[in-house]
């Protein structure tokens, strides 16, 4: 079976991936900005499309390995959708950045 240190560890992992994926949610929530401003309403418009597209793609992407495996290696397709909300987070993040940066 498992060893108690093994498991401590692998809690421990999961604990600071959480705190992760949370700091990085957290962090793209509140770098939405609030209405008004014409400039702001342009970049979070722009990194939402962006953002879109991206996921978009990664997503078409990760279907067509995993039905390519399912196919070829009769094995079952995995998906992870926390990785999914990770990734999604991530971009957002990085595009409102870029457009702050280009439109400000």
């Amino acid at each position: 079976m498992f060893d108690i240190k093994e498991v401590i560890m692998l809690f421990t992992v999961f604990l600071f991936i959480l705190f992760l994926s949370v700091v990085l949610v957290s962090i793209s929530l509140f770098t939405i900005y609030k209405l008004g401003d014409e400039r702001d309403d342009k970049i979070k418009d722009k990194a939402s499309r962006y953002t879109l597209t991206i996921f978009m793609a990664y997503l078409v992407i990760n279907i067509v390995s995993n039905w390519i495996s399912i196919k070829i290696g009769n094995e079952i397709g995995k998906s992870n959708h926390f990785i999914d909300l990770v990734i999604l987070s991530v971009l957002f993040l990085v595009n409102v950045v870029k457009f702050r940066r280009k439109y400000s």
